[in-house]
């Protein structure tokens, strides 16, 4: 899935970037196995650094490839939970991903 939207405003991308690190640190912590099918499967960020990604954070084509990296991680760690119930707060966290 690729982003062929109009250009991002730097604040919309930096917004969206830090909504889509908030998920995904909400996923790690509240559902057990997302942090061990992140280490498998995700590769867009070192999810374990806390700073920003290292691209060149000027580039619009870097930061461009950088969101579409994170989704694409997004819909893999989806793709490779497994099936379960989940409790609310487990099934709240997935939800905000969708």
């Amino acid at each position: 899935m690729t982003y062929n939207g109009p250009p991002p405003k730097f604040h919309e991308l930096r917004d969206n970037l830090q909504l889509i690190a908030a998920i995904r640190r909400r996923v790690r912590r509240d559902v057990p196995e997302a942090a061990g099918v992140i280490g498998q499967v995700c590769s867009a960020h070192g999810y374990d650094d806390p700073g920003k990604p290292a691209i060149a954070w000027d580039d619009e084509a870097a930061r461009r490839s950088l969101v579409d990296a994170l989704v694409r991680d997004a819909h893999r760690l989806l793709g490779h939970l497994p099936e379960a119930e989940r409790d609310p707060k487990q099934a709240e966290a997935l939800r905000c991903w969708r």
